[in-house]
């Protein structure tokens, strides 16, 4: 029998700080004043306009943590921070960290949550009305997270004779880009809210790909999602509903698809036990926390909604590591 690890709880117990302590710095803007060289904490703070012993000891934290470099009195960017949290540079994640920070506060709600099965943050809708910059970061943040995540996703799906694609709740359409990439007689429709229009089209122009992705403004929740389409794709959709509304989405997919379409879902991978692998089970909980009703579902419970709907031969494929995704693809027989 294993012996009880009381270092493992404190540790998971204390985790958060580490987060505060990233999100903090980027908030305050430390990697990008740093990113023109090495600066000691009166200099950094004078740039931040931030009180300069405060700061020392958020940076002091930071090197605790990797984020920075120390030498003398002197700050630097670690090669992390340089490559990931400094504005420009093509790996920048500094929209998903402003992401996460919104997360924070919900997630010190937890038990609140549970007792009352209750969503700690607004519907998107509401966001996008009341908090459009915040909306914004949130919709480019998943469209990094998209890019990092599910580069692999064309090498799962055979499109070979497929032409029209609908990206339903799409957002700015990141695996519309990346699909329509992959397949070039592959044309696509990213519908969305109407708020969402703006920016999906700059992000699709963007790529070079006006000419063959547009944006439609629409409601997953309408009673039609349309017809003559030969794929329907759902990326990190289902998570967002509740089971009959998965349901009710996966059977209105089956009337908008021509004979012999496909129906393609990417999700979070999650076991039929829904406790692992941990990243899709902690999801699982954030998805409760954001969404009313809401959850990830294990790839055998969407399989068996796919068959309810009426598709044949879903077939599961994970992503390759580091990406926790999984696609599941069916056709309309």
């Amino acid at each position: 029998m294993t012996e009880p690890d009381l270092g493992s709880l404190l540790e998971m117990l204390y985790a958060y700080q580490g987060s505060a302590i990233l999100m903090g710095s980027h908030e305050l803007g430390i990697y990008e004043v740093l990113s023109n060289g090495p600066l000691n904490a009166q200099e950094t703070a004078s740039a931040l306009g931030s009180a300069p012993r405060s700061t020392m000891l958020l940076m002091n934290a930071c090197v605790a943590l990797g984020l920075l470099h120390k030498i003398g009195d002197e700050y630097a960017n670690s090669p992390l921070a340089a490559d990931f949290l400094v504005p420009g540079k093509p790996g920048y994640l500094g929209r998903v960290v402003t992401k996460e920070q919104e997360f924070y506060q919900p997630w010190g709600r937890v038990s609140h949550a549970v007792r009352e099965d209750k969503a700690q943050l607004p519907p998107m809708t509401a966001r996008l009305e009341k908090t459009p910059d915040t909306a914004r970061n949130f919709l480019l943040a998943l469209h990094d997270l998209g890019l990092l995540n599910a580069t692999a996703l064309p090498d799962h799906i055979d499109l070979t004779g497929h032409k029209k694609l609908l990206d339903v709740g799409g957002g700015v359409g990141t695996f519309s880009i990346l699909l329509a990439e992959r397949n070039p007689e592959l044309r696509a429709v990213v519908m969305d809210l109407p708020q969402v229009r703006e920016l999906a089209e700059q992000t699709i122009a963007s790529c070079g790909l006006g000419d063959r992705i547009e944006f439609q403004a629409g409601d997953y929740n309408a009673p039609s999602l349309g017809e003559g389409y030969d794929v329907v794709l759902l990326s990190n959709i289902l998570h967002d509903n509740t089971e009959e509304s998965c349901r009710q989405l996966l059977a209105k997919s089956y009337r908008t698809l021509v004979e012999g379409g496909l129906v393609v879902i990417n999700e979070f991978f999650l076991s039929q036990d829904g406790a692992s692998p941990p990243v899709g089970a902690i999801f699982s909980l954030l998805m409760m926390l954001e969404n009313q009703g809401a959850a990830e579902y294990p790839v055998e419970q969407i399989k068996g909604w796919l068959l309810e709907a009426g598709f044949v031969d879903p077939v599961a494929h994970r992503l390759p590591d580091p990406s926790p995704m999984v696609v599941v693809v069916a056709r309309r027989g």
